[in-house]
């Protein structure tokens, strides 16, 4: 009976306890920073001129040049299609040299070429025959082949007669007039 009334006292006491607990002081709830509040303003954004100015003294001064030149010398100039200030595009043709002299060699180289493919032609089935000497043969055909060689040559250079802008870009200097002779 003694545990009986033991374990009584203790259960009344914790009871006792708990409740005098729930009596107490009650801390006020915490505030979410979240939940405040916030002032906000708004603007609409609208396209507007910039106001003020700065005023500067110096060298301007291009981040990168390109120095342009044209890659056959000899030629007269033709054309200049660009001046200072102006902005052009990569590739953009800015001096047109004289085709005329080339195109004749290359008519000339032509006909060269043409009458040594033709020799050579004549001599294709005489191998070994005894016919011709196979020296004569050989030099019949590399006279075709120099002459070939020539002609793409020749249509090479009229293809670097147009000096072109190597990037995007405004001229800074020019150097070259119509009539003056190209020079690498």
């Amino acid at each position: 009976m003694t545990n009986k009334k033991t374990s009584l006292a203790i259960a009344a006491g914790l009871a006792c306890a708990l409740a005098l607990t729930a009596c107490g002081k009650k801390e006020p709830p915490k505030k979410d920073p979240a939940a405040q509040a916030r002032a906000v303003s708004v603007v609409r954004l609208e396209p507007r001129s910039i106001t003020g100015a700065l005023s500067a003294s110096g060298t301007l001064r291009p981040r990168e040049e390109a120095a342009v030149a044209a890659e056959v010398t000899g030629f007269r100039v033709l054309r200049v299609n660009a001046d200072v200030g102006d902005t052009v595009r990569a590739g953009e043709v800015l001096v047109q040299l004289d085709p005329a002299l080339l195109q004749a060699q290359i008519a000339q180289a032509e006909a060269q070429a043409a009458q040594a493919e033709d020799q050579a032609r004549r001599v294709a089935d005489l191998d070994g025959t005894g016919v011709l000497a196979q020296e004569q043969i050989a030099q019949r055909r590399f006279q075709a082949q120099a002459a070939r060689a020539n002609l793409r040559d020749l249509q090479t250079r009229l293809a670097k007669l147009a000096v072109t802008a190597p990037v995007a870009g405004v001229i800074l200097e020019r150097t070259v007039r119509p009539g003056d002779l190209s020079a690498g």
